[in-house]
């Protein structure tokens, strides 16, 4: 369980320092999502999991965490903009379809 929230942290924290990034919002013609906080300290929370996880857990579950999270962060920088939005008004298409509305 401590593995899969150290997963879940990571990727939040990988999630906005994509989000924020100006070059990928250059690239898709988008504004720089602007937080408080900057990316070294995104960084830092994104990556405070590989160094506790060492000294509580076995050596596996640190293992587990970091392909776990280099997978998921190349997916999700992999995702262009606004899917969430496209899938979000399809998934209610469908089921106004089914549904016969």
């Amino acid at each position: 369980m401590i593995i899969v929230a150290s997963i879940l942290f990571s990727l939040a924290a990988l999630a906005v320092l994509i989000k924020q990034d100006p070059k990928r919002a250059r690239t898709f013609g988008l504004a720089p999502w602007q937080t408080g906080v900057g990316p070294r300290f995104l960084w830092l929370l994104c990556l405070a999991p590989g160094f506790v996880l060492p000294f509580f857990m076995p050596f596996a579950h640190w293992v587990i965490w970091l392909g776990a999270t280099i997978a998921a962060g190349w997916f999700i920088t992999s995702l262009r903009p606004g899917l969430g939005t496209r899938l979000k008004g399809e998934l209610t298409a469908l089921e106004a379809r089914i549904l016969g509305k």
